[in-house]
């Protein structure tokens, strides 16, 4: 136990540390030595205690606890003003974990607001390191919403703080940030490479849980490569760096990860029961983005196996509930997957109605996906055009569309996007030789048809004269 204020807070730093590599276990054990200590100076320095409080509060929404960090980080900030303490660390490291609470429940506003307040305490303390903090944590923010841009510029200044002040876990996290701009902005082998250069950093600074994040990235992105065996490695190699006690929200990032990818791959049973691992866990955090991604792979999945109608009620949650709190990502995969839904049930039924749903979603998804710069989201929606097209037996339109999904595709060396393109488009030449065919065949039909009614005219004719 610390005698003394000295031990107490070279303890304190242990056990920030140990919060930061994401040992909880290992923190919380420290902080009850800590504590107690601490509980014996409240009468003359209450400061000891409040910092423990933070950490405590640190530790909750680590595990994913967004409710008890606010309370625990709302009371530190009370007794401060109450007390009439002058102690600004201990205000900015409340807000910043009420700040981080709100982000984790999908409520931005609220989140940005308490950002802002503890990023103008840093600037006049002048703290580098939590100035890059809630930097990065704004442009989580921005990335969240769809503000690129915005998100890019804070990443890029943060980068440059935690570089100048060797801090090898932020230059990690900014890293793996940027790159996941770059996979939004459909630069697949940018976000690749960049998600690479976190996961070096990251092995660099000993921080397990920072290796694990980039290799759930690299898992997603070799997904989107179409390159499922080396996803689902990555995938299985991020889960070693990590307990599920210690990281739930990551637990079930790639809980999702790998259901989708074993759903592209018809592995339907499995992917169920790894994608009920997250969503079962997602249920039990107070994280509402978290859940609405969930809803979406329960979608995913239905849609996989072709069970429509629980596809188009999981995607329609979805896309309801990401429309609230403003998730972009997911506002398109909805829309995406439902355009899916309907061009499925209107190739059966032939409504009407399936066609103007299908226009009015096509619309939106192309305005959200051109308004954040979105061009995987683009690609799908091209394609989807295309299809949709060809539904309607408009073979030209179709295969023009199509070819400029291929062409845009191989541009932006989106291989497997520009091969799915170049399969379509050879259903699509198949479908439209075929119908041609068809037409003919029917023409020349109904050619003989008429000669044969003309002959038969003649004949009742030439019997009604008796001839």
């Amino acid at each position: 136990m610390p005698l003394n204020e000295p031990e107490f807070e070279r303890r304190l730093e242990e056990c920030r540390d140990m919060i930061t590599h994401s040992r909880l276990s290992e923190a919380e054990q420290l902080l009850e030595t800590l504590i107690e200590w601490a509980s014996t100076q409240e009468d003359t320095n209450p400061i000891p205690s409040l910092n423990c409080q933070n950490e405590i509060a640190r530790i909750a929404i680590r595990r994913g606890d967004a409710s008890k960090a606010i309370e625990i980080s709302k009371n530190v900030l009370e007794t401060i003003e109450n007390a009439e303490l002058e102690y600004l660390f201990g205000k900015g490291v409340a807000l910043e974990t009420i700040g981080a609470s709100f982000f984790w429940r999908g409520e931005n506003d609220r989140a940005v607001d308490n950002y802002n307040q503890a990023l103008a305490i840093w600037k006049q303390v002048d703290n580098q390191d939590h100035i890059g903090r809630c930097l990065n944590n704004l442009a989580n923010i921005d990335s969240t919403i769809g503000r690129f841009s915005e998100a890019l510029n804070r990443y890029k200044e943060a980068l440059v703080i935690w570089t100048s002040i060797g801090d090898h876990i932020g230059k990690a996290a900014c890293l793996n940030n940027i790159a996941i701009v770059k996979q939004n902005s459909g630069d697949l082998l940018g976000a690749l490479q960049g998600f690479r250069e976190s996961l070096e950093e990251a092995r660099g600074s000993g921080n397990n849980h920072a290796q694990a994040i980039a290799l759930d990235n690299i898992g997603w992105v070799h997904a989107a490569l179409g390159a499922p065996e080396q996803a689902l490695e990555c995938f299985e190699d991020a889960e070693t760096f990590f307990t599920t006690e210690n990281a739930p929200d990551l637990h079930i990032d790639i809980a999702y990860g790998k259901a989708s990818v074993l759903a592209d791959a018809r592995r339907f049973e499995e992917s169920e029961k790894v994608l009920t691992i997250g969503l079962t866990a997602a249920n039990q955090l107070d994280s509402k983005p978290l859940q609405v991604a969930g809803s979406f792979f329960e979608g995913y999945l239905d849609l996989a196996q072709h069970n429509l109608k629980s596809a188009r009620i999981a995607l329609e949650n979805t896309l309801e509930e990401a429309r609230a709190i403003e998730l972009v990502e997911y506002i398109l995969r909805a829309l995406i997957h439902l355009v899916e839904v309907d061009l499925l049930e209107y190739r059966a039924s032939s409504e009407e109605i399936h066609l103007e749903t299908m226009e009015e979603r096509i619309s939106e998804a192309y305005s959200q996906a051109t308004k954040y710069h979105q061009i995987l989201f683009l690609i799908e929606i091209a394609k989807l055009e295309a299809l949709l097209a060809a539904a309607n037996l408009k073979f030209e339109k179709a295969i023009k569309g199509m070819e400029f999904v291929e062409q845009f595709a191989r541009e932006r060396h989106l291989l497997h996007q520009a091969r799915n393109a170049e399969q379509h488009l050879q259903r699509l030449r198949r479908m439209k030789e075929r119908t041609q065919k068809q037409l003919m065949h029917r023409m020349e039909k109904e050619q003989v048809d008429e000669m044969l009614d003309a002959v038969k005219d003649v004949q009742k004719h030439f019997r009604a004269k008796g001839s």
